[in-house]
């Protein structure tokens, strides 16, 4: 069995906020200078992290972002801002940065991403290779019957030429 990387990094986790574009302005909105801060954070921890030659294929990301908050919170899902998906992308662009997913971080194929209360800021990273076996017993059955359908579906197209 492979062993998985683990990373904490120290510090209330920030998002990094999407590019967008505002009608009338010449440049984009860019990420806030904290978000700045954050990922250059990131990249700093994760910079000592070993190498493994499973960096190279497919992984899985899983992340726990920690908010400090006063003790009666303590391990309450966090369901205030940032956003769940600007987190990861803060923490997967600081991750891609540092080197620790050398072909970018399009190959993470799974992972899990929790935000909670805590009694001080960080983040816990995981990383590991991601499984090329579906687990079917874990998967709800409407997921099951559908990815059946994909699958088969797909089969079905495979001779036609036809994409889509």
């Amino acid at each position: 069995m492979t062993d998985a990387l683990t990373l904490t990094i120290a510090g209330t986790p920030q998002a990094w906020a999407r590019a967008r574009y505002i009608p009338g302005r010449k440049r984009p909105v860019q990420a806030h200078r904290n978000a700045r801060r954050w990922r250059e954070h990131v990249v700093a921890c994760a910079r000592e992290l070993p190498r493994p030659a499973w960096l190279s294929g497919a992984v899985r990301v899983d992340i726990l972002a920690v908010f400090p908050s006063k003790q009666d919170r303590w391990g309450a899902e966090h369901t205030n801002k940032p956003d769940k998906d600007n987190v990861e992308k803060a923490i997967l662009d600081g991750l891609e940065l540092a080197g620790v997913l050398p072909k970018g971080d399009q190959r993470v194929s799974r992972g899990e991403t929790h935000k909670v209360w805590g009694d001080a800021g960080r983040a816990v990273i995981e990383i590991r290779p991601a499984t090329t076996e579906l687990h079917r017993a874990a998967m709800p059955e409407a997921v099951s019957d559908w990815l059946s359908l994909a699958v088969a579906a797909g089969d079905a197209r495979a001779g036609t030429g036809r994409k889509g």
